[in-house]
């Protein structure tokens, strides 16, 4: 019995021993296909991707203007089949005109009152503001062609209403801040900034009308599009007879703003519009009737045979000189409808627009005689609405959202009726939403300062919104770092990296980049400085755009981090000549290793620098921080902590610069990898293309625009 099952379990072990090593025979096979499998794999799809993005990538940065479509061709892209008609009316036409720059506007404006600090959050107020305005006048070309002036007044009326009470903050018109002037509210030096930034608001309405235009709703888009770029004055009388026509309407139309003509705010605005349509209506064939200097100067600046003196003369002085005598005007005459109580209103200004131009009206914001607006918010939601939409208007009413921001489960709950399923996600995926965030804001300003910023100012706004994006991405890299260490980090940091490289290809996104160049003579001293310091502003704003995102809390530790927001630390840790050295060994290596080439793959070759780089930061991040970007650094901490400014100055900026300067001399003597001759030949045909690209702007002038140099 004994022997029976001595042979059975013998019998038993020979066959499991047998199952065993054919399972490991097999699994030996299996894993040799897997690994032929994926090394033939790789062999075929790098190359692929490598093409896909030498065609794709470019075509995406050589995007201009010209290159947008027809809304047919977007309809036929999103549904997959033909529009079911080529043109709209004129009305349906003007509307989506009106709407698409509310839109644009309005967004942008609204992301400036978060994102932007208050010391520049004035002047790209008064821009957006100003650009709606401004544009507004493409669509009211299209109605009163097909319409007459009745259309215009009809359309002009209520859309500068609403435009008015939607754009409650900034100013709208150089003859709003020149009042503010007058009546020694705002110091000169505000006065020309203000009015600066009008001023470039009006030249850009110019270009986002005829893109606007681009989109071909109206059969008559075309031939408007095709006449850009021979433009013509609207001074169609002598220049002396234009000054006194601008001066006396200006005069009437601010006399009668100061005049109260209904206690409901709305009505009362509505009135003033319309009062400044019908004077549009009467001197547009003699003037254009503008009654808005930046406007006039961005549409019809050096157009016709109109000088630029006589331009100054009739849109500048004119309206100045109209405003002086409407104003004393307003203190003797009034008219006896409603008495104005000055002393118990809050003076805010209003600007309502018109046919080529816009105008001003300064009233009362929070309601005539104690009523108007009492009853509602600002964007009409009533008091007895339900909690969550009062709390929605508290919201949407404060004059600083960064302060007061709601979190993604309010935005869910607003979208979708209901509150969200989670109330917070994972370290990974809250570190993911960052990253696109950061990357759809910064890319989307990126592609429209490329489209309508002028040439002489490109450079540098391209130049802030690559350093933007990049500085953000930190406040990803932390939750990242947080929770999975090291390896998280770099597993996020090098794919990130490299797909805005590829995507931000015009433009420098670190001070070190434009102090390279500076070294080897391509860039002038004033231009090395200029870049430096958008870079440098860009780190400023990366704090606070890191911030607003945070408020949003997707993680469960964003509140902390708010929190510590006010309480900054310094990350220097060690001397600070420890720290220069630190810094300035690790940015020289790191520098001297992107000289090399090791892929002659782009894409590849780029992630496999970044990973060093990730590398590097990861050795020296506790003890300075590992930066290895100025601007960043400066942002995020200078005057934190117990670090005195010098010593920021030394470790974050003398360090990486002279590592710049020995990483530039070490490859010049010592090559790891030699370049290609053909990435060498590529790369000064990109430099060379990029040097000699050039904007037209549509102007009769000719404005030329020159982009900045590929990186």
């Amino acid at each position: 019995m004994a022997d029976s099952i001595l042979t059975t379990i013998s019998n038993i072990t020979n066959i499991t021993a047998e199952a065993i090593s054919n399972l490991t025979t097999n699994a030996e096979e299996i894993i040799t296909t897997i690994r032929n499998y994926i090394s033939n794999f790789t062999e075929e799809i790098i190359p692929t991707i490598s093409n896909f993005t030498e065609e794709i990538i470019p075509t995406i940065s050589n995007f201009t203007a010209d290159d947008i479509v027809s809304w047919r061709e977007l309809w036929m892209m999103a549904l997959g089949f033909e529009a079911p008609v080529t043109y709209f009316s004129s009305i349906i036409s003007s509307i989506f005109v009106y709407i698409l720059v509310l839109l644009f506007c309005f967004i942008f404006y609204q992301m400036s009152r978060v994102f932007l600090p208050w010391c520049i959050q004035e002047y790209v107020l008064d821009y957006f503001k100003t650009l709606a305005f401004c544009t507004y006048c493409f669509g009211h070309g299209v109605i009163r062609d097909a319409h007459g002036h009745l259309g215009y007044v009809f359309c002009c009326v209520p859309l500068s209403t609403i435009s008015i009470l939607i754009f409650h903050l900034g100013d709208g018109t150089p003859l709003q801040v020149w009042l503010q002037y007058l009546k020694r509210k705002i110091p000169l030096w505000k006065f020309v900034l203000k009015v600066t930034a009008q001023i470039l608001a009006g030249f850009s309405s110019w270009e986002l009308g005829h893109i606007v235009y681009r989109l071909d709703f109206h059969h008559s888009f075309d031939d408007r599009v095709s006449q850009q770029e021979n433009c013509v004055s609207d001074l169609n009388t002598s220049p002396l007879s234009g000054f006194i026509l601008e001066t006396l309407v200006v005069t009437y139309d601010f006399w009668l703003d100061q005049q109260t003509l209904s206690k409901y705010v709305p009505i009362d605005l509505a009135l003033k519009i319309f009062n400044c349509a019908v004077l549009v209506c009467l001197g547009l064939s003699k003037t254009g009737m503008y009654l808005h200097p930046a406007m006039a100067t961005g549409h019809t600046l050096g157009c016709g045979s109109t000088s630029i003196w006589s331009h100054i003369l009739v849109y500048w002085i004119g309206p100045f000189l109209g405003i002086i005598i409407g104003m004393k005007l307003a203190k003797k005459y009034s008219l006896p409808f409603y008495k104005r109580r000055n002393h118990q209103k809050k003076e805010d200004h209003v600007i309502k627009n018109s046919d080529s131009g816009n105008r001003l009206s300064e009233k009362t914001m929070n309601g005539v005689s104690g009523s108007g607006l009492s009853e509602k918010t600002i964007n009409g939601v009533s008091r007895n609405k339900e909690a969550f939409r009062k709390r929605l208007a508290r919201q949407l009413s404060y004059p600083d959202l960064a302060k007061h921001p709601m979190t993604w489960r309010d935005v869910w709950e607003v979208a979708l009726g209901f509150e969200p399923p989670v109330t917070h996600f994972s370290a990974a995926i809250s570190a993911i939403i960052i990253y696109l965030l950061a990357l759809l804001f910064c890319y989307v300003s990126y592609q429209l300062a490329k489209a309508l910023m002028p040439g002489i100012v490109q450079e540098y706004v391209l130049d802030f919104f690559k350093t933007l994006a990049f500085c953000t991405y930190c406040f990803g890299h932390g939750v990242i770092r947080n929770a999975h260490g090291h390896l998280g980090y770099v597993l996020c940091v090098v794919p990130l990296n490299t797909a805005s490289v590829l995507i931000f290809n015009i433009g420098d996104g670190t001070p070190l980049t434009v102090w390279s160049k500076y070294l080897r003579g391509l860039i002038p001293k004033w231009k090395f400085i200029l870049k430096v310091s958008a870079q440098i502003l860009a780190g400023f704003f990366a704090w606070e755009l890191g911030h607003y995102i945070l408020s949003l809390d997707f993680h469960s530790t964003f509140s902390e981090k708010l929190i510590q927001k006010s309480n900054c630390s310094s990350d220097l840790r060690i001397a600070a000549l420890g720290g220069f050295a630190l810094e300035g060994i690790g940015v020289a290596y790191d520098f001297w290793m992107n000289q090399q080439t090791l892929s002659k793959y782009r894409p590849l070759d780029i992630a496999l620098k970044f990973t060093n780089t990730a590398l590097v930061v990861c050795i020296g991040v506790k003890m300075t921080g590992m930066y290895i970007h100025p601007a960043l650094a400066t942002g995020r901490t200078i005057g934190c902590g117990n670090t005195p400014i010098l010593s920021h100055l030394l470790v974050y900026w003398g360090g990486p610069f002279v590592g710049i300067y020995l990483g530039l001399k070490a490859s010049e003597f010592f090559c790891f990898f030699n370049e290609s001759t053909d990435i060498k030949e590529n790369a000064k045909s990109v430099q060379s293309d990029s040097h000699n690209r050039k904007v037209q702007s549509g102007k009769v002038r000719q404005r030329k625009k020159q982009t900045g140099k590929e990186t």
